[in-house]
């Protein structure tokens, strides 16, 4: 059973050898081959978002109650509280961002590279602190763990690309 002619393309001699046409089957079989890509993107975003906000809330609600044991573990005690619990009210409020891109990535994609700059900041940080002999191996780890999750990011940022339009509307 043949099927209707959509739309036609011509090449640059526009003779009628150099047309070439395109059945509705085979538009939407393009179509859907599309959208299940841009579904398997979405779906990495969704998932790579939410296991760092999963995970950062792990680390970072302790540390809100932490502070004499930092002070006894790591000497010298914290002489700037305020720094300390600005940075661990910074981190939560960042593991509430990556929760908000994780429900619709395609829409806040965006906020991405903000959040790829937030984990490479700290990972560069923890690299530099380690190289100079500045923190312990374990430490370290932390580090690497983020430079992992920064380096997710970007490409989840990537694979959503600017998106389709009307799939993005759709979904």
């Amino acid at each position: 059973m043949a099927s209707d002619t959509c739309w036609t393309t011509f090449s640059e001699s526009d003779s009628v050898q150099n047309v070439q046409s395109y059945s509705l089957d085979e538009e939407n079989a393009v179509k859907s081959a599309i959208e299940k890509h841009m579904k398997q993107n979405i779906r990495f975003a969704r998932l790579t978002f939410l296991i760092a906000g999963f995970w950062g809330l792990i680390i970072i609600v302790p540390g809100f109650f932490a502070e004499n044991m930092v002070n006894k573990q790591f000497p010298p005690a914290i002489s700037h509280p305020e720094f300390y619990y600005g940075f661990f009210g910074t981190a939560f409020a960042w593991q509430i961002a990556f929760f908000i891109v994780s429900k619709d990535p395609l829409r806040m994609r965006a906020l991405i590279p903000a959040a790829v700059v937030e984990k490479l900041a700290y990972a560069i940080a923890i690299a530099a602190l380690f190289l100079s002999g500045r923190i312990a191996a374990p430490m370290a780890i932390f580090g690497a763990i983020d430079l992992l999750f920064g380096i997710l990011f970007a490409v989840a940022y990537l694979k959503l690309g600017r998106g389709e339009p009307a799939f993005a509307q759709a979904h």
